[in-house]
């Protein structure tokens, strides 16, 4: 019984990060832009790559990690401004000629208000799965 237990619960697991991981440079932006404008903090400095250099660097994550939060609370406040956001829709992605584990994606936000605001997403594929490039 344990065992089927923990298979049903790796399985699960196993769904859910597949369920979370974006497939493409495209998607991965535009959920990286929806995560901000939703005001999910924690989710955008997950979906940012910091380089193993950096990581061991002391006070970096914990720096990045506090910028990347005011700067999704400051933007969540801008979008619930405008009424909220009515679309967003991620343009092909600009692979980068000289590397395919880069790209840039221009992610345009449409607000209730009527305004709109274009962002260009820097991406870069670690291990398969699309990050975000700072």
């Amino acid at each position: 019984m344990k065992t089927m237990t923990k298979l049903v619960s790796t399985f699960a697991v196993s769904l859910l990060l597949a369920a979370c991981s974006a497939k493409s440079p495209e998607d991965t932006a535009q959920k990286f832009v929806s995560e901000i404008y939703n005001g999910n903090a924690d989710a955008v400095v997950a979906m940012v790559h910091l380089d193993d250099a950096d990581k061991q660097k002391p006070g970096v994550q914990e720096m990045l990690s506090g910028k990347i939060k005011a700067g999704v609370a400051e933007q969540k406040a801008f979008a619930e401004q405008q009424g909220g956001v009515e679309s967003i829709t991620a343009e092909p992605a600009a692979i980068d000629p000289k590397d395919n584990n880069r790209a840039n994606v221009n992610v345009k936000t449409q607000f209730k208000s009527g305004k709109t605001h274009t962002d260009r997403v820097r991406l870069i594929s670690v291990d398969g799965t699309w990050k975000i490039r700072l």
